[in-house]
């Protein structure tokens, strides 16, 4: 079994810098050949394959000496991933869906990362620190024990401006939680988070509602700021932080109730969902866009509505029915969702 292990990183300046110069090549790689795709195809009817396209990798850093100088594996890994796209574009035209052709990669995009492929060596966990290629040691807060053997590395830097290291590991044997035949539903609401069936009831902090003002004021301040000056990247910085801080708060209640529930149940049958009374609602807030439980709800469509009429599993509430307006449908409690 793969496991994976997400870690924050310190670099120091150095590796800071390297750190970004590889972001800035990946970035290049994956427009770089993203282009020569789309103009070969237009010239020819006829796309290059990935690994016409590694051979040319390997032309291209002859001329240009500068992508020498990240790891080779993250220029791989980049073409990798605009074979993927280009994959799954090809996919969802064939099933019908929408297609979302491959964009070009901005610079502007603050969600940055690359992979490394660990070969032999070249990647480990210490003490206080990770060895990463090209890297060397880089100063790493390790919170739990790597298992297994690492397949690869993936940095990253988020919107606030923080590294994190992403270990793939694979060799992991993970004990399964016993399973004890209990059952239990959960109403999810509005007002409270979600209600059990046995009377449980966990309310809705609000976290974003408490953080409205302060983050109106910051945004206001870096509405203010000149595009492209340091100032502006400060208050950009500091509006990003706030809303990590509201993701943080709500992953860790999250956390929190799925560690309390889950361990001692098998089944969680009963979710409503909650999409349509959100999207009713008109004001600056709305109180749905509170709810962490709206990443786990279906979103309402004409595929969930034929499954709905095909008799396949669907969100019921705890009184049995499901939650749309005029759409009422009975389940038991037995019913998997």
């Amino acid at each position: 079994m793969e496991y994976s292990y997400k870690f924050r990183i310190y670099p120091n300046r150095y590796q800071e810098n390297l750190i970004q110069r590889t972001f800035g090549c990946c970035r290049f790689v994956f427009n770089h050949f993203l282009a020569e795709r789309m103009e070969q195809y237009r010239q020819t009817k006829k796309a290059p394959t990935r690994f016409q396209q590694d051979k040319s990798l390997t032309l291209l850093k002859k001329e240009l000496e500068w992508l020498r100088e990240v790891d080779a594996a993250a220029l791989q890994a980049s073409l990798q991933s605009l074979d993927t796209a280009y994959q799954n574009f090809f996919r969802r035209v064939k099933q019908g869906q929408k297609p979302g052709y491959p964009r070009f990669k901005s610079k502007h995009n603050h969600q940055r990362s690359y992979k490394s492929k660990c070969v032999g060596t070249n990647i480990k966990v210490l003490d206080k620190a990770v060895q990463l290629p090209k890297l060397s040691l880089v100063k790493c807060r390790i919170s739990k024990e790597v298992k297994g053997r690492i397949l690869s590395a993936t940095v990253s830097q988020n919107p606030s401006g923080k590294y994190f290291v992403s270990l793939c590991c694979t060799d992991t044997e993970i004990a399964p939680l016993p399973s004890t035949g209990a059952a239990v539903g959960l109403d999810m609401g509005l007002k409270a988070f979600a209600i059990t069936s046995d009377g449980a009831k966990y309310p809705n902090h609000k976290y974003l509602a408490k953080s409205q003002n302060k983050l109106a004021k910051l945004q206001r301040k870096l509405s203010r700021k000149s595009k492209g000056s340091n100032r502006r990247e400060k208050a950009r910085v500091k509006a990003a932080r706030l809303h990590e801080c509201v993701s943080n708060q709500r992953s860790d209640m999250l956390h929190k109730l799925s560690g309390h529930r889950c361990p001692f149940l098998s089944i969680l049958p009963a979710l409503l969902c909650l999409r349509h009374s959100v999207a009713r609602y008109k004001g600056p807030v709305r109180p749905g866009m509170d709810l962490p439980c709206l990443r786990y709800c279906p979103r309402p469509g004409r595929k969930r509505r034929k499954e709905h009429l095909a008799g396949r599993s669907a969100p019921v509430g705890v009184d049995g029915t499901y939650g749309r307006a005029g759409h009422a449908r009975t389940y038991t409690l037995g019913d998997t969702v």
